[in-house]
């Protein structure tokens, strides 16, 4: 509940008000303390327990991102668009090339092994990752 719902306090007893669902009425309660510390503590949630998932941008990520997206400058976007792949978003924030070997030459990613028993790629990947 929110401070600005409470509208009085003596002591003895509270007065707030909220809104009620069914009819979107105002209502104004005044109950003793304790029992409104009784409703509000069935309001506080278990320990751990997350309330809020996604907020802000990343609400419902996937149905806002196209129209953030558009609202973009053309430059942003190709610069987002160019570094959406993992070999530029690692050579951008450490300055490695994960492809480029200590010879000079640039490796083929042939496959990515996650545990000795799965890999992930079950061919070779798109030929952007095997150009420098």
């Amino acid at each position: 509940m929110a401070q600005s719902r409470i509208l009085d306090y003596d002591g003895e007893f509270v007065t707030f008000f909220y809104n009620r669902h069914e009819d979107n009425e105002k209502v104004i309660e005044k109950i003793h303390v304790f029992d409104f510390f009784k409703r509000l503590i069935v309001h506080i949630p278990d320990e751990q327990f997350k309330m809020i998932r996604y907020y802000g941008l990343y609400a419902k990520k996937y149905k806002h991102s196209s129209k953030l997206f558009l609202l973009m400058t053309a430059s942003k976007r190709k610069f987002f668009k160019q570094n959406s792949h993992w070999r530029a978003r690692l050579l951008l924030h450490f300055g490695i090339d994960p492809l480029r070997c200590q010879c000079g030459n640039t490796m083929k990613l042939l496959n990515i092994f996650a545990t000795s028993k799965t890999h992930l790629l079950d061919k070779p990947p798109p030929q952007l990752y095997n150009s420098a």
